[in-house]
């Protein structure tokens, strides 16, 4: 990326950080959809059971929520 690139990215700030984890969940949705509570979800992810990134907050992709169930599932 250019030096212009990374000034107009600053420029943008939070909007630009929005704009990036747009589609991420939360630990808060993560924890609703696996029935579990919000500190156990983060346990997960600090374990790295759960994949995540955290500006702010922590934020889960939709890919790595379902790469987390699709490990622990029964196969016959």
């Amino acid at each position: 990326m250019s030096g212009a690139g990374i000034h107009h990215i600053i420029e943008k700030g939070n909007s630009y950080i929005l704009m990036l984890l747009k589609g991420y969940l939360t630990v808060e949705e993560v924890a609703k959809q696996l029935v579990l509570s919000e500190y156990r979800v983060r346990e997960l992810i600090r374990e790295k059971q759960i994949r995540a990134t955290k500006i702010g907050q922590w934020r889960i992709k939709p890919e790595d929520l379902d790469e987390f169930i699709k490990a622990r599932t029964n196969r016959c």
